[in-house]
């Protein structure tokens, strides 16, 4: 970003290889090998990781320089409600889908109760399948975002240091 001066351009590049592995982990959820799906997720992070900085920096570069702070404060906090907010309905989501498709789940309250059980064929198969639709889940999720920071105006960064009365240090 420093160099190009171009800070959309990581992830207008990260975000569709995350999308991408996600729809290869729902589309091959069945069948897929723990190593490759170790290396998709990686993809995912690699991809999901060059968002985060860069919202900052688009959200920074936006603002006043009297103004950073808040900013930043609440681009934090709406990170760590989105974060506890995706993992609840992400949870909800699969232990509902798990509770409907393997029978006898239905008394499960969380994934640990499922790894303390032996699962036969079938079992794992459905489990397998409720992990599909998660990952197809949030990989329509990350379309979503980046089909919003697609529409973030791309601005010059800002550069030299600014002093706390938002004028330009000599």
């Amino acid at each position: 970003v420093t160099w190009t001066g171009n800070y959309k351009q990581p992830p207008a590049i990260g975000l569709p290889l995350a999308v991408l592995a996600l729809a290869i982990l729902a589309w091959e959820a069945e069948a897929i090998s723990p190593l490759a799906a170790s290396v998709l997720m990686a993809f995912v992070g690699a991809g999901i990781g060059t968002f985060f900085p860069v919202s900052m920096t688009a959200v920074q570069n936006a603002v006043d320089p009297a103004d950073m702070g808040a900013v930043t404060g609440a681009l934090g906090f709406s990170r760590s409600l989105g974060g506890a907010v995706a993992v609840a309905a992400a949870s909800a989501l699969l232990l509902s889908l798990i509770a409907a498709w393997v029978p006898g789940a239905g008394h499960i309250e969380g994934l640990q109760d499922l790894v303390r059980q032996p699962l036969d064929e079938a079992e794992r198969v459905a489990i397998a399948q409720a992990f599909g639709v998660l990952f197809a889940a949030l990989a329509g999720v990350l379309l979503l975002c980046l089909a919003v920071f697609s529409r973030v105006a791309g601005r010059e960064l800002r550069s030299g240091a600014v002093d706390a009365a938002g004028e330009g240090a000599e």
